[in-house]
C-alpha cells in the first residue's frame, strides 16, 4: 500500500512542492505501536520521525513517548 501510494505521488510529483507518507508501525524492539512521518521536498530535503505511542486503559487517552528522528530515503523524486 505504501509502495503504491509512493508511485502515485511520483506519479504526479510536478504538481507538489513536497510530499509526506504518515503511517502506523510497530517497533517490534520496543513492542510499541508508532507513528511514522517521511516526508520529501523536491529540492531534495529528506525529513523522518517516529512517535511510540500507548493506549492508557485507565485514561482511554494515548500517551505519547519521545520523537525521534529516523532514516529516510527520496521515493517521490527519483528517476
Amino acid at each position: 500500500m505504501i509502495s503504491d501510494l509512493t508511485e502515485l505521488l511520483r506519479q504526479h510529483r510536478d504538481e507538489f512542492r513536497a510530499a509526506a507518507i504518515v503511517c502506523d508501525i510497530t517497533l517490534l524492539e520496543e513492542a510499541s505501536d508508532a507513528i511514522h512521518v517521511a516526508a520529501e521536498h523536491r529540492d531534495g530535503s529528506l525529513f523522518a520521525a517516529v512517535l511510540p505511542y500507548a493506549a492508557n486503559p485507565a485514561t482511554r487517552e494515548l500517551e505519547f513517548g519521545e520523537l525521534s528522528a529516523d532514516t529516510n530515503e527520496p521515493g517521490v523524486w527519483v528517476d
